[in-house]
């Protein structure tokens, strides 16, 4: 039988959080190319989203507020940066549903 419950997501401490604002320091807002200011975690913490890089993208406050209310340019522009390590994670996490979750949280849209 097949656990319908979604695992437990990990939790980073207070010194795992700041190697992991480490990983990103040279990094820019995934968004709008400014200077980033927040995590946003690409899975979300509340359907199971780790405390890791690979489910991270560093955002201004400005992006993460666009991204939160669901506006579909910000989570396009999101998508359209996320690397290799970030789908291998939501592969990992999501499995068949990886291109569904996709379409529903990241869709890519055409830029005019």
């Amino acid at each position: 039988m097949i656990d319908a419950k979604s695992p437990k997501r990990y939790r980073a401490s207070q010194s795992e959080w700041s190697g992991i604002h480490q990983a990103f320091e040279d990094d820019r807002c995934w968004v709008c190319d400014e200077v980033w200011t927040e995590l946003h975690h690409i899975l979300a913490r509340s359907h199971s989203g780790d405390d890791v890089v690979a489910n991270l993208a560093p955002v201004c406050r400005e992006c993460h507020a666009r991204i939160e209310a669901r506006d579909s340019e910000a989570r396009s522009l999101l998508r359209q940066a996320f690397m290799p390590s970030n789908i291998a994670y939501l592969r990992s996490r999501l499995g068949y549903e990886l291109e569904g979750f996709l379409e529903r949280n990241y869709a890519e849209r055409v830029m005019a």
